[in-house]
């Protein structure tokens, strides 16, 4: 079903950001699904990619990089909240 990205994260900022995208098995970055920056704390915080809706029927892995340096941004879960 068509879905957004949801995360529960902490620690980020504009200078720590995660940065979120999703890619297929060889780990290239799926179409409109692209890297994006977030940098905004809290519980639920919605990723928001080119495409409004992570593509159903597709497979697909969640990558998460973390910022270089000393920030240590929390990363505590994802979710796939049906549209």
């Amino acid at each position: 079903r068509p879905s957004r990205l949801l995360l529960n994260i902490d620690q980020v900022s504009d200078d720590a950001p995660l940065e979120v995208s999703l890619v297929d098995d060889a780990e290239q970055p799926l179409p409109g699904f692209e890297p994006v920056r977030v940098a905004q704390p809290g519980l639920r915080v919605p990723v928001v990619f080119a495409e409004p809706n992570v593509p159903a029927g597709k497979r697909f892995r969640v990558r998460i990089r973390w910022p270089e340096g000393e920030a240590n941004p929390r990363f505590y879960a994802l979710y796939f909240l049906a549209n």
